[in-house]
């Protein structure tokens, strides 16, 4: 067997920045799927959906076909998608903008009911690994793609432009934690954020339990499991979390949920 690769250290920062966190279906960063996952997955702090669904309709990443430039609102990437007369303008605006300039065009603009989630809470920390690739490579700028299409078609081949093209990477971000706003930069400054928060180890705790129990917790399983979580932030490994948590009470105790009961009167 040959030895496993050693990742250069500079680059990683812990669990988010390995390809089990970032692994995506595309080809570029995901910051907007990375945000929710250090919310959800990491800290047990899921964002709800809007409580309306009044949003507004994301603007057009594509081109759009125009009369005497005036939009008709009909998508296009070429002019044979548009009527008689018209012209498809704008058509290579998809491939010319940054992962994170599309994010935020679609997601952050004011007056609709994404900014205040997705600003505030979820692109910060996705924004900030935008470094790496969603197959997991580190890139000191972006990769680009040129504009060639497909003939009469219009459809773009995302192929990958020359270096000399590829675009500065932006992975500065802001967000609401711990009930203030932070600042960072980059999954080093984020990585030190979450493990000096103390979350880390209470949403690992409340999962695990949930795990192995199988059930969700009670309230008489609060103090067993923010124990878990306190000897974790006191240096213990997460080996000895595991061992440490056969030892509950709940864990040598059968556990029997109540019997639903019948609608109505009971017999």
């Amino acid at each position: 067997m040959s030895p496993p690769i050693e990742l250069p250290q500079p680059e990683r920062a812990g669990l988010i920045t390995r390809i089990s966190f970032l692994g995506a279906d595309t080809y570029t960063a995901r910051p907007i799927q990375r945000g929710l996952k250090i919310r959800d997955m990491l800290l047990c702090d899921p964002i709800p959906p809007p409580e309306n669904c009044d949003v507004v309709k994301p603007p057009n990443l594509t081109g759009l076909c125009t009369l005497d430039g005036v939009s008709t609102g009909q998508s296009c990437s070429h002019n044979m998608q548009c009527a008689d007369n018209e012209v498809c303008s704008n058509w290579d605006k998809e491939v010319m903008m940054t992962v994170r300039d599309k994010v935020e065009e679609l997601t952050e603009t004011p007056g609709t009911t994404c900014v205040g989630c997705h600003s505030a809470f979820i692109n910060g920390f996705g924004n900030a690994l935008n470094h790496f690739s969603s197959m997991g490579q580190y890139w000191d700028k972006e990769h680009m793609f040129t504009t060639e299409r497909y003939g009469n078609t219009g459809n773009f081949k995302y192929n990958t432009h020359t270096p000399d093209q590829w675009a500065p990477i932006d992975a500065t971000g802001t967000t609401i934690f711990g009930g203030e706003m932070v600042s960072f930069e980059g999954a080093h400054e984020v990585a030190d954020i979450l493990a000096d928060s103390g979350q880390l180890e209470s949403c690992w705790s409340r999962e695990y339990f949930r795990f192995a129990m199988g059930r969700v917790e009670q309230d008489s399983d609060t103090e067993s499991i923010e124990n878990l979580a306190q000897m974790l932030r006191d240096g213990v490994t997460l080996a000895d979390g595991f061992k440490d948590f056969v030892f509950l009470p709940q864990f040598k105790t059968l556990y029997t949920p109540p019997k639903a009961q019948p609608p109505g009167d009971a017999p």
